[in-house]
């Protein structure tokens, strides 16, 4: 039983905690301008809001797309500010891409900061071209740039082309007229790392590698991308505990950083003795290529080693996602997939396989690629803070200038974005015509600019030359009648 003192004591302290609590609540609405928004009790961006489930008072990771047709007050607001009761800091979330053009388009020149904390999976391995900004990121784009060429995605397409070959041969569909695939989104997504793996780092990755009980580079690198959360969470006495999973990953990752050593340093060897214009340029390449530079512009092994992994795994997941969203969507609107099935007997006649030159001519496939990342967009959220306080126009509840504050955190909504009904009629439904007018752009030999200005889509040439590689696959699969 507590005594009077004790009681005294308890009470004063929860007292002085909710006083506390209200003057960082007050402070909090007065470095956002008092912005309307959500007032939760924890940051959507914080572990203990992403574990539990979406609800009034905790959004959690699922809210952007949970709350998708109400949430920013049923649309009425383009900027709003999540402002938590207990737990976390406060956040500007942007669902507008005229507001987003205005903060993330001129993200070097108003000194925009990536949050390190929320980048920890992709720094697990080391400093990488994702996690990191400024200076930094200009180092590591230029090192990687020269590795992103055409001739890099005609790679993509001949060894999308040789890998779903082995696709078809190891799962017994050569033989079949019908098939049942009860989990497109497990093919797809090993198609991808596969494909990745051959192309961007030349490992020699085969297709049954994937599902190895052996410790193989495909088995290592298909572990080592489903465990990285884990991997971050999991205290090291929990590795001593009798779970299988854990066991096997305390082999996996040690066995694959032994891997990458081994290849850095077979692949550098083949760096010092070859001639720079006979040298492959495949980002593998070019990251151990700049280990020996001397300066500012040279990388260290271990970000070598860290943008290997940040472009294999990030590339691979938002990759085969997209991909298996696009059979999904083409299995449900049977006119679209007459129309993608007329399009690519017509243009691959008598049988032939996709080459790159192809590319433009695939309109409709195009526009269903487009549509799918629209609908499920890569990345759902791009997050960064400010250096300094900036100034944007909103047209929406009312046109007026907000200033977001110095050490503001700012959120891209790109769920929001991309369904935003003030730019996409009818948004929730999947309509590839929309995208018509991107088509004259991309044969006439312009930039992406326009269409990048209309909608932005992450990576989605290298996703196009995955997905309009696997044309006569796709064919094959709505032939026989696919259950996805």
């Amino acid at each position: 039983m507590l005594t009077p003192t004790t009681k005294d004591f308890v009470v004063t302290v929860f007292l002085l905690i909710a006083v506390y609590r209200v003057h960082k609540f007050w402070e909090a609405l007065k470095h956002v301008n008092f912005l309307p928004g959500m007032r939760p009790l924890f940051t959507p961006l914080i572990p203990i809001s992403v574990l539990l489930p979406t609800t009034r008072w905790n959004p959690g990771i699922g809210w952007h797309w949970k709350w998708r047709k109400t949430a920013y007050f049923n649309r009425t607001h383009e900027v709003i500010s999540v402002i938590p009761l207990l737990l976390g800091r406060s956040v500007v979330y942007i669902s507008s891409l005229s507001v987003m053009k205005q903060v993330f388009g001129q993200e070097q020149k108003i000194g925009l900061n990536k949050p390190r904390y929320l980048s920890a999976a992709f720094m697990l391995w080391g400093d990488n071209l994702i996690a990191s900004d400024n200076q930094l990121w200009k180092r590591h784009r230029k090192i990687v740039s020269p590795a992103i060429s055409n001739r890099t995605y005609e790679l993509v397409v001949n060894e999308t082309l040789a890998t779903c070959k082995e696709l078809q041969e190891a799962e017994g569909w050569n033989d079949q007229q019908e098939l049942s695939v009860k989990d497109i989104h497990n093919i797809t997504r090993k198609l991808a790392l596969v494909i990745i793996a051959r192309c961007g780092f030349n490992f020699p990755t085969k297709w049954t590698d994937i599902d190895s009980e052996e410790v193989t580079a495909g088995r290592a690198l298909q572990t080592v991308s489903a465990t990285l959360i884990l991997r971050l969470a999991a205290p090291r006495w929990m590795y001593k505990l009798p779970i299988k999973l854990l066991r096997r990953m305390d082999i996996i990752y040690p066995w694959l950083a032994n891997y990458m050593d081994r290849a850095i340093a077979e692949r550098q060897e083949i760096v010092n003795n070859t001639e720079s214009d006979q040298l492959d340029c495949d980002l593998f390449t070019c990251l151990v290529s700049s280990l020996d530079k001397d300066g500012k512009i040279g990388l260290t092994k271990k970000e070598v080693i860290g943008n290997t992994f940040a472009f294999l795994f990030a590339g691979h997941e938002t990759t085969g996602s997209t991909i298996a969203a696009l059979f999904a969507f083409l299995s449900i609107h049977q006119g679209e997939q007459d129309k993608v099935l007329s399009e690519i007997g017509h243009i691959l006649s008598g049988g032939r396989d996709f080459v790159y030159e192809d590319f433009p001519r695939f309109k409709h496939l195009l526009a269903c690629i487009y549509e799918t990342l629209r609908i499920f967009p890569a990345g759902f959220i791009v997050v960064r803070e400010t250096t300094e306080d900036i100034f944007i126009q909103v047209t929406r509840p009312k046109e007026q200038t907000i200033c977001i504050k110095k050490g503001t955190c700012i959120a891209g909504d790109m769920v929001a974005v991309h369904h935003d009904p003030y730019v996409f009629h009818d948004p929730e439904s999947w309509i590839p015509s929309r995208w018509k007018e991107v088509y004259p752009v991309l044969e006439g030999g312009e930039t992406l600019k326009e269409y990048e200005e209309r909608v932005i889509v992450q990576d989605s040439t290298g996703l196009s030359a995955i997905s309009l590689g696997i044309g006569p696959v796709s064919v094959k699969l709505v032939r026989r009648n696919v259950d996805v």
